[in-house]
């Protein structure tokens, strides 16, 4: 089972091993972690899920990668052999913090540090989804009008005055929806989910989101304007949509 969500967790390393990339140069070791706890709204809690890092121990310029070997002896306590790293990370545990990024155009969790299991995360740890969700509704669209995008809108008040009667007002068309992303929409999905839908419901009803949205056309193709309908559908999401199902493929 993968990870599916940025965060700072507690692994065990399965297995690693290392060797030379003829066609970049480089020498790259990789390390498969079993997760076992997440840091979630400040304390440890129980967790699951599979990862594997790759770090380049040399570079394409053939000079040594200095950080990530100096992390390998403090986390490790790495003695700078080979069979070291083949056959004694096994079983040693740590810290890792996970954040989205790409791999062949397609977007993927991947890991960003590599901490001492005892850590206490004095750097940036990213926001749970709830959090980074809420954040992205506050802000977005703020942060994109200062670089010259969409114009913000007047943010509405939290208890709006009532309206003085009035003739009714002529229908107006619904608003396009606003350019989005993957990341953000699966952060809001999760926020709409809460935290009692198990891991089979919230996939499924995640496909089955996405699949009624566009029907038919496959996910990796959407553009900034397909997961901006996406992103306008979740608040519609309601308990009965998180249940176990097919996924339709």
């Amino acid at each position: 089972m993968s990870i599916e969500a940025p965060a700072r967790y507690k692994a065990r390393v399965v297995a690693s091993d290392g060797g030379e990339k003829k066609d970049t140069g480089t020498f790259q070791l990789g390390i498969q972690f079993e997760v076992q706890e997440k840091m979630a709204q400040g304390e440890w809690q129980p967790a699951a899920g599979n990862i594997t890092s790759y770090l380049n121990l040399i570079k394409k310029d053939g000079h040594d990668n200095e950080p990530n070997l100096k992390r390998l002896v403090e986390v490790f306590h790495w003695d700078g052999t080979l069979r070291f790293l083949r056959d004694k990370l096994a079983g040693q545990t740590c810290q890792i913090t996970t954040k989205w990024g790409s791999y062949n155009g397609k977007s993927r969790i991947e890991v960003e540090w590599i901490n001492h299991v005892d850590d206490e995360g004095g750097g940036i740890t990213p926001n749970d989804d709830a959090t980074q969700a809420a954040l992205a509704a506050e802000f977005d669209a703020r942060f994109k009008s200062a670089l010259g995008g969409t114009a913000v809108s007047a943010p509405m008040p939290k208890r709006p005055a009532p309206a003085a009667p009035t003739a009714p007002a002529a229908a107006s068309m619904k608003p396009a929806p606003s350019a989005s992303t993957q990341e953000v929409c699966w952060a809001a999905y999760i926020a709409q989910a809460g935290d009692t839908v198990s891991e089979e419901a919230l996939n499924a009803g995640w496909w089955r989101l996405v699949s009624k949205i566009h029907p038919g056309k496959d996910s990796q193709a959407f553009d900034k304007m397909d997961w901006g309908r996406v992103l306008a559908a979740i608040p519609t999401v309601g308990p009965a949509h998180f249940k176990p199902g097919d996924i339709p493929f």
